[in-house]
C-alpha cells in the first residue's frame, strides 16, 4: 500500500507550453510550472497582446495632413498662386506652386489698384481656387453669383466656400472658349464693391508674349 502523505511538489506541478523565441523562428516546448505561477503567466500574455495591439493602431493612425500657404502682398500687387495637394471637398485637386511668368502685369489691369493673381490651365479646370489667406489678408467677401469677364463677354458662375478657400465654378468655360493652352497664362483681376468681389476680370496672355 502506498503511504499516505502530502503530494510532492513534482506531483503538484503542471505541464504548460512555453514559447521560446530564437531569431525569427519560434519553438514550443514543455516546461514544468507551479500552479501559483500560472496566473502570472496569463497576466504577462494579456499585457503582451495589449502592447502589440496598441503599437499596430498607432502605426495605422500616424498620418499627417497636407497643408499649404499662399505668398501674398498688399493690395494692388501680385498675389502668387501657390498650389499644393488638396484632398477634400468638391474643390479637391492636385496642385503645385505656380511661378509667375507675366511681365508687367499691371498693364493688363482695368485698375492697377485691384488685387490680382496669375493662373494657368489645370488638369482639372472646373474651378478657380482662391486661397483663404488672400481672402483674410484683404478682408474679401464674395457674392454667391459672380461673373467672369473676358474678351468675349461675361460668364455667370457661382461661389463655393470651403473651410480653407473659395472656389469659383465654371472656370473650364473660360478655358475652353479662350482655347487656353498649357503654356498660356491668365491674369485674374478681382473686381470689388468695397470688400465684396462681384466679378473676375480675365486677361489671357499667350505663351509667345510671356
Amino acid at each position: 500500500m502506498r503511504p499516505l502523505g502530502r503530494p510532492t511538489k513534482n506531483r503538484a506541478a503542471i505541464m504548460v507550453p512555453a514559447l521560446v523565441l530564437a531569431g525569427s523562428s519560434s519553438t514550443v516546448c514543455q516546461q514544468r510550472v507551479e500552479p501559483s505561477k500560472i496566473a502570472g503567466l496569463r497576466k504577462v500574455k494579456e499585457d503582451t497582446v495589449i502592447s502589440l495591439s496598441s503599437d499596430s493602431s498607432a502605426s495605422d493612425d500616424d498620418e499627417s495632413d497636407v497643408s499649404f500657404t499662399l505668398n501674398h502682398k498688399k493690395k494692388g500687387s501680385l498675389v502668387e498662386d501657390e498650389e499644393a495637394m488638396v484632398t477634400n471637398t468638391s474643390c479637391s485637386v492636385k496642385r503645385r506652386k505656380l511661378v509667375p511668368k507675366i511681365k508687367n502685369p499691371e498693364k493688363y489691369l482695368e485698375n492697377p489698384e485691384n488685387i490680382y493673381f496669375e493662373s494657368e490651365l489645370k488638369n482639372r479646370p472646373y474651378e478657380l481656387l482662391i486661397d483663404a489667406k488672400v481672402v483674410k489678408t484683404h478682408c474679401l467677401k464674395f457674392k454667391e453669383c459672380i461673373h467672369y469677364i473676358d474678351s468675349v463677354g461675361k460668364v455667370q458662375s457661382e461661389t463655393m466656400k470651403t473651410k480653407d478657400r473659395v472656389c469659383i465654378r465654371y472656370w473650364n468655360r473660360i478655358c475652353d472658349r479662350n482655347k487656353l493652352k498649357k503654356d498660356d497664362r491668365v491674369l485674374c483681376e478681382l473686381l470689388r464693391e468695397g470688400n465684396t468681389v462681384y466679378a473676375i476680370n480675365v486677361h489671357v496672355v499667350r505663351a509667345k508674349d510671356l
